[in-house]
């Protein structure tokens, strides 16, 4: 009997026991600690949005979530219309960052990557709610000399082969 409980005692004992210690090479990086999780921070801050044209069309919160994961992008325009919310993820396994997009009168699901130049292009849909027509979107950042960035927005339906310019946004930092 004496045994038996010695051998439950010690079975017990190494399942609670701590693992050993690993090495540093061994340790797991923190979930978001990839360099790509940082691509965006050039767009974080409160941002004043304009048309090229310099007319005002409102401004923008860019504020990182879940640990550096990720990004809330807030959009609230000159208008005081109902903002518009952007989740935005980067995928350290596919290299791609995602976004999902809804405001009033649209819905956008995004994902594309950083290129060599600095910018970022990503690629998905963008469903016009009202008149229930989905087309292919492409959305441009690019980070300005100036501080500024310009972000450009392309449409496609999905039989033509060429991108139609949308609109463009210059959104100069306030904060």
């Amino acid at each position: 009997m004496r045994v038996l409980a010695l051998v439950v005692a010690l079975l017990v004992a190494a399942a609670i026991s701590p693992a050993p210690a690993r090495s540093a090479e061994a340790e797991i990086a923190p979930a978001c600690a990839d360099p790509g999780h940082r691509e965006f921070d050039f767009w974080m801050g409160h941002w004043a949005v304009t048309a090229p044209s310099g007319q005002d069309l409102g401004f923008t919160d860019n504020t990182p979530m879940a640990g550096g994961c990720g990004f809330l992008e807030t959009v609230h325009d000159a208008h005081d219309g109902p903002p518009g919310i952007a989740y935005n993820v980067f995928d350290q396994h596919r290299r791609s960052w995602t976004q999902l997009w809804s405001a009033p009168g649209s819905v956008v699901r995004l994902e594309g990557a950083r290129q060599p130049d600095g910018r970022i292009v990503a690629i998905g849909t963008i469903l016009f709610t009202a008149q229930n027509v989905e087309r292919l979107l492409r959305v441009t950042w690019v980070p300005e000399t100036d501080d500024s960035v310009r972000q450009e927005f392309e449409v496609r339906d999905t039989e033509a082969s060429d991108w139609t310019r949308l609109f463009v946004r210059i959104y100069r930092r306030v904060t």
